[in-house]
């Protein structure tokens, strides 16, 4: 006879949200890329508003390739911190640069842009930071 839990695997939820939150800042930048691609026709987008929102683009890919790397390949137990630390380092740098090249740009590109461009740098920053303090 079967285990139980084998049969049925609980859901871990605090894992789940823990992705979900990590996934939610991509899912806002893919949305607005398709935005100012549907938008193309009646209003170009200015070569700002492509910097600042690729600029907003980059820490939200490290950091959902980086969980995606360290959920298929797990970090060995050493005496020193894991090497998964990088990634929130880099995610930490990058959505500081993205958040200050928006604020810089904010003039020319549209305002919902700006809006979520600050909203994903700032969920960037923070998840990094509450990650790396979970030492």
């Amino acid at each position: 006879m079967e285990d139980i839990n084998t049969m049925h695997p609980e859901i871990d939820w605090v894992s789940l949200f823990v992705r979900a939150l990590w996934d939610l800042p991509l899912l806002l930048v893919a949305c607005a890329w398709v935005t100012l691609y549907l938008r193309r026709r009646t209003s170009a987008p200015s070569p700002a508003s492509l910097i600042s929102l690729g600029c907003t683009t980059a820490p939200a890919v490290v950091a959902v390739g980086g969980l995606i790397y360290y959920t298929l390949r797990p970090a060995p137990m050493t005496p020193w911190p894991p090497s998964y630390y990088g990634i929130y380092l880099w995610v930490f740098v990058l959505s500081l640069g993205g958040g200050a090249v928006a604020c810089v740009l904010w003039r020319s590109t549209p305002k919902w842009l700006f809006g979520i461009e600050i909203f994903v740098s700032g969920c960037l920053l923070l998840e990094s930071l509450l990650a790396a303090s979970t030492v």
